[in-house]
C-alpha cells in the first residue's frame, strides 16, 4: 500500500447510500462509486485497484454475489476484501456472501462508526497478508494465487484425471452411504482435507464423486437444496476451521455432466490452520495424496519452516515429515468413517467390553431405578396389606414397577447414545450390544420382580 489514502470500492443502486458512505470514509480513504454490477468489476481491474469493497446485494441486473463471484475468480482482484453492506439480516444470506469469499457482512441501516472500525480492520489484515501472499504467488510453480474458472469441460477434466495430490474425492459431505446416516466423520474427512490443503499448497476438493471418479451427485447427502448444503458447509468451516480462512478458499456447486458437484477451492494459506472439534485440536498437511496429521513436535517444526515472516513456504516439507508408525492417513472415501486412534487402543474382549459398559449413564440408571423401584414397590405392598387391598392392587404395583423399567433403561439408553455421538469420536461400545444387555436387564429384572412379588404375596 501506497503512502496515498487506501482505496475504497462502495457498490449500491441507490446513490444516497453511496453518498452516506462517502461522507463516512471520505476523510480517511479515497473513496470509489458504482451503482451496478459490471461498473463495478470494471473499476476493480483498473488502476489503482481498490484496497477494499463495499458491495451491495440486491442490485439489478448483476447481483452483488455474482460480482463477488466474478472478483474471486479474476487473479488480480482475488485478495481484495469484500464486504457486503445490504438490508438482508438473515444468517443464511450472511453465510452465503461469506461463502462466496467475502470477508465480512454489515447490514442496513448501519451504524457509521462500525462502518469505519470494520473497514480499518479488514484494511490492516490486507496490508499483514498481501506480502506473504504474493511471496506464495511467486513459488507457487505456476499455480498463482487465483481461483480457478471451473466450467463442465474444466471440471470433468479434472475428474478425469482421478485423485492427485492436490485433488480429492468425497462422496457425500455429511452422510454414511453405508450406515445410510448422517456421520460427523464424514464432514470431519472434508475438513481436514481442506486444512490439508491450506496448510501446504492448496488443492481441491470435489463432493459428489466417489474414489472410482464416478459423479454421484448431491443427493446422497438428503439437503432441502443446494443454498442450505452449501450454508452447512461454511457452518462446518466457520466452527471447526475458522472464518479467518474463508478468504482461502472458494466453495461453489457446479455441473458435472447431469449432476451437481460442491467445488471447495483452497489457496495455501499465509497462517497455520488447525482443525478443533470434540476438544480436540489437531495439525493436518497433505503428503502425496493423503492428508496426514503431525504430532505437536513436527507442526512445530513444519510451522517454523513453512509459514515463518520472510522465509519462503517449502512445499516439499509436508512430503518429507516423518510421521510414527501407527499413524494412518486419512480416509480417502467420503462415505467411510474416518478413524484415527489418540488414546490406548480399544479392548475388544468381553471384560473390556464391560468395564466400558460400566461407565455408561444406562447402567447407572438402571441400578438407581432398581433400588428405588423396589423400595416403593415393598412399601406400596406393605400398604395395601394393611389396608387389607384386593389381590389385583398388590399385583398392579408390581406390573407397574415392571412395566416401568425398560422404559426408564430404554429412554436412558437413548440419553446415553446421544452423549456418546456429542463427546467422543467412535464408541467403544456399538449400539447393538447395548441394545440387547438392556433387552436381557429389561428381562431379567421383570422375570425376577414379578416372582418376588407375587410368591411374597
Amino acid at each position: 500500500m501506497t503512502e496515498s489514502k487506501p482505496v475504497v470500492l462502495a457498490v449500491d443502486d441507490t446513490p444516497s447510500n453511496l453518498d452516506l458512505l462517502n461522507a463516512v470514509l471520505s476523510d480517511d480513504y479515497k473513496v470509489k462509486v458504482a451503482t451496478n454490477g459490471e461498473k463495478a468489476l470494471e473499476l476493480a481491474s483498473r488502476e489503482p485497484r481498490p484496497d477494499i469493497i463495499l458491495l451491495d446485494v440486491m442490485m439489478p441486473g448483476m447481483s452483488g454475489h455474482e460480482v463477488c463471484e466474478q472478483l474471486k475468480q479474476n487473479p488480480e482482484t482475488t485478495p481484495i476484501p469484500v464486504i457486503f453492506v445490504t438490508a438482508m439480516s438473515q444468517t443464511e444470506d450472511e453465510q452465503l456472501g461469506l461463502a462466496l469469499g467475502a470477508v465480512d457482512y454489515i447490514t442496513k441501516p448501519f451504524n457509521n462508526d462500525i462502518v469505519k472500525a470494520r473497514v480499518s480492520a479488514h484494511l490492516s489484515n490486507y496490508e499483514k497478508t498481501r506480502e506473504l501472499i504474493r511471496e506464495n504467488r511467486a513459488l507457487r510453480d505456476g499455480k498463482g494465487n487465483a481461483f480457478t474458472d471451473f466450467d463442465e469441460d474444466t471440471l470433468l477434466a479434472l475428474i478425469a484425471k482421478g485423485e492427485g495430490d492436490s485433488v480429492e474425492f468425497k462422496s457425500t459431505l455429511r452422510w454414511n452411504l453405508h450406515a445410510d446416516r448422517s456421520d460427523k466423520s464424514i464432514e470431519n474427512a472434508c475438513l481436514k482435507t481442506v486444512a490439508g490443503y491450506l496448510n501446504t499448497d492448496g488443492g481441491t476438493l470435489l463432493v459428489g464423486v466417489d474414489d472410482d471418479g464416478q459423479v454421484i451427485g448431491l443427493g446422497n447427502d438428503h439437503f432441502k437444496n443446494e443454498d442450505k448444503l452449501l450454508l452447512h458447509w461454511v457452518n462446518l468451516v466457520k466452527s471447526y476451521l475458522g472464518a479467518e480462512y474463508i478468504p482461502y478458499m472458494r466453495s461453489i456447486i457446479k455441473n458435472a455432466g447431469d449432476q451437481r458437484v460442491l467445488v471447495v477451492e483452497c489457496l495455501p494459506s499465509t497462517k497455520p490452520a488447525f482443525f478443533k472439534r470434540d476438544n480436540d485440536e489437531s495439525f493436518f498437511v497433505r503428503m502425496s495424496n493423503t492428508t496426514q496429521a503431525l504430532k505437536a513436535s513436527e507442526s512445530v517444526a513444519y510451522i517454523g519452516e513453512h509459514f515463518a515472516p520472510g522465509k519462503k513456504a517449502d512445499s516439499t516439507a509436508a512430503k518429507n515429515a516423518s510421521l510414527p508408525p501407527n499413524d494412518e492417513p486419512a480416509s480417502k472415501s467420503g462415505d467411510a468413517a474416518e478413524r484415527r486412534p489418540e488414546k490406548d487402543p480399544e479392548d475388544s474382549s468381553l471384560s473390556g467390553w464391560i468395564n466400558e459398559l460400566m461407565k455408561r449413564q444406562v447402567i447407572r440408571t438402571a441400578v438407581i431405578y432398581f433400588v428405588v423401584a423396589w423400595a416403593l414397590t415393598e412399601s406400596g405392598t406393605m400398604v395395601a396389606e394393611t389396608l387389607d387391598a384386593p389381590g389385583w392392587v398388590r399385583r398392579a404395583i408390581a406390573y407397574s414397577f415392571i412395566g416401568g423399567f425398560p422404559i426408564v433403561v430404554l429412554l436412558s439408553w437413548l440419553f446415553d447414545i446421544r452423549v456418546m455421538r456429542e463427546r467422543t469420536r467412535a464408541s467403544s461400545l456399538s449400539r447393538k450390544r447395548t441394545l440387547w444387555l438392556v433387552g436381557i436387564l429389561a428381562f431379567l429384572s421383570a422375570v425376577i420382580i414379578t416372582l418376588f412379588t407375587l410368591y411374597g404375596q
